[in-house]
Parts: C-alpha cells; structure tokens; sequence
C-alpha cells in the first residue's frame, strides 16, 4: 500500500491500523504533523519520506516488520519505536530536524544507520539485544541500558562527538583499550549493573566529569588520580578494598564520591583536605566501629558529608 503525493492528506484514518493484510506500506509526501502506527500484524517494510509538516513518528507493536526507512522528513522532531521483534534494519537519512530517538524492545535489530541528521544528539536504547553497528557521527548522547550486550560494539567508538554514555545494566566484562583516545570528548560514563572485573579502566578517560561503576565486580581502583577532570564517583557495590592515597590528586574537582558496599577496612586520613569534596559515602564496609568514630570526627571540622 502506498500513500504518495498527498498533498491534502493531513491524518492516517484509525482504521488503518487494522489493516491486517498490509505487507509493504510508503507513506510520501503527505501532509501529515503526527504519525501513529500500530499492530499491522503482516507489515514487513515500512517507508516514510518527504512529509512536510511531519513532526512525531511513533511506531510500535509490529510483529513482522523487518525494515523501517525514514528519510527527508524536514520537520520530523522526535522519532519511537517499540516492540518491533523482528526490525533488523532501521535507516533514517536528512531528517535534518530530528532531536530524539527512542527504541526499545528491538530484540533482534543489527544495523541502525542515521545520516545527516546533526540536530539528533540524544539517542535511548532499551532491550536491543544484538546490534552490531551504529552510525552517527554527531550523536552526543547515546543511552543503551538492558541491552544484554557481551562485547563493547565498535562502531560506538565512531562516536567522535559523543559527551553521554550510558550503557547500564549489559553483561560488559571488559571494555575497548582505545576508548580513552577514541571518545575524547566523553564527559558522562554510565556503566553500573555489568560484570567488569579487576581494576579500574585504564588508560584514564581525561576529560570525563562522572563515571558510575556501581554493580559490577570492581576489586581495585589503582590509576584512579589520573582521572583528572573527575567530579562525581560512584562505586557501590564492588569489592573494592582499599582507597589509594592518589585518589588526593582529585581534590581541586571531585565533589562526590560513593563506595558503599564494599570491603574497605579505612579511608585515608587526607582526604579531610580534600578541597572540593562535598559528599563521602562508605556506608556497610569492613570499618571497625573504633575506626568509624575516629573518621567521623576528623571530618566533623570539614564541609565534607560523611557516611559511615
């Protein structure tokens, strides 16, 4: 079915979502602002292109379709997908407006090609269990949480521009040796509830102003002073048994730092110089009480909120 060269189309009737029969669909130069599409239970291509006023795509609950093309949609803002179990392909070209992405429940997508489209700078991923490539070179921030990812997709390294990542709740064990001189402008590293183990990433990510670590199975941060431009650290629940002394080297900058639920026996005395530190939160480590209230004395004369 296609829908092409409507000018005075304005709106999709209701109906058309229960046209159970459609295998192939083209919505084209229409004059629709808002596209709502659903439960076309035999749909297998979808393209919408060259719609003038179109503003809002949102697509969902599609059990077949296996290919979305979505381009030259001048005005298009915001793009959702949801519950496409079979899409593998997804392409949006010069939809030079468009603001947000949001996917999710993609189980089986491989490939989402997005080209010019510098506007795009905030991209969430939920529940896409195998993407394999992504491009998107003026992506800025790019979300992809429960996404069962084993390895760190390559093509995320591409990313030349990207300031937000969060990948929470994957199966990461280990992360890409280049990531620090790939992703030079990363400021936000979200990677809590994965299963990175050992010492902290290293070589150190310079610029990076927050890095959650939460949830994994840290035993050591060895190198954390060389993380400059640190202000907030979350490292809860690890294994982490000892704050090493250049963890100093942070204080014109770190604000936060959060290691609760871990095994350390101290916290070292100098962190009461701390400068910038404004929150410390070790809360259900190996601390002896002798040991707890001595800390929290020497830092009862600081700005430092502590938690024991």
């Amino acid at each position: 079915m296609s829908l092409i060269d409507l000018p005075k189309l304005s709106n999709i009737p209701a109906t058309t979502n229960y046209f159970q029969s459609l295998q192939q669909l083209e919505i084209t130069k229409t004059y629709i602002s808002e596209l709502h599409l659903s439960n076309l239970t035999n749909l297998l291509t979808l393209r919408i292109a060259a719609n003038s006023i179109l503003k809002t795509i949102d697509i969902a609950h599609m059990p077949q379709l296996n290919y979305i093309d979505i381009e030259y949609n001048g005005e298009l803002l915001t793009l959702k997908l949801e519950n496409l179990p079979s899409l593998q392909t997804l392409t949006i070209v010069s939809n030079t407006k468009l603001i947000s992405l949001d996917m999710e429940n993609l189980p089986i997508i491989r490939t989402i090609s997005v080209t010019d489209s510098a506007q795009l700078k905030t991209i969430n991923l939920k529940k896409l269990d195998t993407l394999s490539s992504f491009e998107l070179s003026s992506l800025g921030n790019l979300k992809s949480i429960s996404c069962q990812l084993i390895t760190f997709p390559e093509s995320i390294l591409k990313l030349k521009k990207l300031q937000t990542l969060v990948m929470a709740s994957n199966q990461l064990s280990t992360l890409p040796s280049t990531l620090s001189s790939d992703l030079l402008n990363l400021r936000v590293f979200n990677v809590t509830n994965n299963r990175l183990q050992g010492n902290i990433y290293q070589p150190a990510l310079l610029n990076l102003a927050e890095l959650y670590l939460s949830n994994n199975s840290l035993t050591s941060i060895d190198g954390i002073g060389e993380y400059k431009s640190l202000q907030q650290l979350e490292l809860d629940n690890n294994h982490i048994s000892l704050i090493p002394s250049e963890i100093m080297k942070l204080s014109p900058r770190l604000k936060t730092l959060a290691i609760n639920n871990n095994q350390l026996t101290n916290i070292p005395y100098p962190m009461v110089n701390m400068r910038s530190l404004n929150i410390l939160s070790a809360i259900n480590n190996h601390i002896s009480d002798f040991q707890r209230l001595y800390l929290l004395k020497l830092f009862q004369q600081t700005q430092i909120q502590v938690k024991f």
